[in-house]
Order: C-alpha cells, then sequence, then structure tokens
C-alpha cells in the first residue's frame, strides 16, 4: 500500500487534481466573464453525475493499478504525453471560447438571438467545433497521464459517442440559422472529432426527430406541473412521487404513461371536464 504515496502517485495524481480543478474553474469563470455572473448558474462547472463517476472510476482504476503492478504507471514517456494532450486540449477549448466570446455557449441554442453569430476566423478556420476536439482530447490525456489502460479507451468511446451524437443535432439548428453559409463552412472545414464529418440528410432526420422529442417531453412536464391535472385524476401524493421520480431518472415507461395521461387530459378538457369537484 506504500505505493500509492510513492512519488510517481504524488505526481500523477496532483497533475490530474491540478488539471480538473483548473479546467472546469476556468470554464465557471469565463462564462462569468463572457455572459454576465447573474445570467449563468453552477452548471457551468459543467460537472455532471456520469462525469464524476467516471473519474472516480479512473482513480479507482490507478489505485488498483499502483499496488497491484507499480511498474505500469513508471512509463514517464507516456504519463508525459498524457500531459501534454491534457495542456494541449485546454488550449483548443479555451482558444475556442474566447474566439467565439458571446457566440460560445455550453447549452445548445435552439432559438437564434442577436449574440449568436456565425465564427468562421481564427481556430475556427481549422476546427469547426475546437470546443469538443479541446475536450476530447484533455479528457483522453488525463488518463494516458495516468497510465490508465482501461480507463484510456473507456473515456474515448463514450467522449467521442456524446459528441458523434451532440454535432448532428446542434449542426441542424446552425443550419436553419445560417443557410447555405453554414453548409459551405461545415464542407470546407472539419469538425475536430474523428469520424465525425458533414452529414446533411441523417443529421436533419435525426435532429427533426430529437425535436420533436423534446418538444413532446417539454409539453408532458408543463402537464405535470399543473395542479388541476392531477386533482382530475385524484392521484394521491405517492403515487405522484413514484411519477415524478421515475421522470427524474427518464425512465421510457413514465414517458409513455405521461403521454398517455397527458392526452386523456387534454381530451377531458376539450369536453368541458377541466374542474373536478
Amino acid at each position: 500500500m506504500t505505493e500509492i504515496l510513492s512519488y510517481t502517485a504524488c505526481r500523477q495524481l496532483s497533475q490530474m487534481f491540478f488539471a480538473i480543478v483548473f479546467f472546469h474553474s476556468s470554464e465557471y469563470f469565463l462564462a462569468a466573464i463572457i455572459h454576465g455572473r447573474s445570467n449563468i448558474t453552477l452548471r457551468s462547472l459543467l460537472l455532471s453525475k456520469h462525469y464524476v463517476l467516471a473519474m472516480i472510476f479512473s482513480v479507482l482504476e490507478y489505485s488498483i493499478e499502483i499496488v497491484l503492478v507499480p511498474e505500469m504507471k513508471e512509463h514517464w514517456v507516456i504519463s508525459d504525453l498524457g500531459l501534454a494532450l491534457v495542456v494541449i486540449g485546454e488550449i483548443i477549448r479555451k482558444m475556442g471560447i474566447l474566439t467565439a466570446w458571446k457566440a460560445f455557449t455550453h447549452l445548445i441554442k435552439i432559438y437564434h438571438d442577436n449574440d449568436h453569430k456565425l465564427i468562421t476566423h481564427g481556430i475556427y478556420g481549422y476546427i469547426r467545433h475546437p470546443g469538443y476536439c479541446g475536450f476530447l482530447v484533455w479528457s483522453v490525456g488525463t488518463q494516458i497521464m495516468l497510465c490508465n489502460p482501461i480507463s484510456t479507451i473507456a473515456f474515448a468511446a463514450v467522449v467521442w459517442r456524446f459528441f458523434a451524437k451532440r454535432i448532428p443535432y446542434e449542426e441542424f439548428f446552425l443550419r436553419q440559422f445560417f443557410g447555405r453559409e453554414y453548409e459551405r463552412y461545415a464542407q470546407r472545414v472539419g469538425s475536430g472529432v474523428p469520424f465525425v464529418k458533414w452529414r446533411l440528410v441523417n443529421s436533419v432526420c435525426r435532429a427533426i426527430f430529437c425535436h420533436h422529442v423534446f418538444q413532446v417531453m417539454k409539453e408532458v412536464w408543463t402537464i405535470f406541473l399543473s395542479e388541476q391535472f392531477w386533482s382530475l385524476f385524484h392521484i394521491g401524493g405517492g403515487v405522484k412521487c413514484l411519477l415524478f421520480s421515475l421522470w427524474l431518472w427518464q425512465h421510457p415507461l413514465s414517458l409513455y404513461a405521461a403521454v398517455l395521461v397527458c392526452s386523456i387530459w387534454k381530451w377531458k378538457s376539450g369536453l368541458g371536464l377541466d374542474s373536478v369537484p
């Protein structure tokens, strides 16, 4: 167990800790500077449940491997390569944020506003999504830096899959906002995420479907918040809490049940049965 207190472990884990703290704190402060402190929330720290679990898993893997096979962590060329990737990833992402300025947000915009402009200069002239590219390089780099073989593969696969789904959805709206100008730009400049290319037809189909699902879920959620809805079916607090919990965990059955009962509610409302004694 003394290996966990060795020079190797202290150096690599401290580099990991500093990389995580710097990444998330800088994301928050840049968002506050660009959009104003009153317009952002703690979500700008970019800390999700799945992300935290992934980082905990990587630390557990490191701890187990340095105890069982400490020589695996002594490959300093590989570890330093990971550190270099962490720095490169940070630079790419931060250059994207600073170049786009107010056009850069942590959430995908589905409505166009005056601050949202198509940025094609600077790093955007070489990478279409430097924010995504930078995070992919950064996240994989943290695991190479720790010499974590399992987490390296897992992080690369999971992060790539996330962006492979997110980019087509985002680009559907970008095409709506900027039309042919964005199409020409997307065909000319790579996405920055390997194997994620400009695919107009498939991207549009998937994005339209996702957009409609989002609208349905938003409408269902609005109805769920209505006390009139619950009183109509005489649903008690226990059942209400159960359905609400299922909704929060995005269980498929809760969505189907919600759509069904909300459809019945709308039908009854149309018959003048809005109020129940």
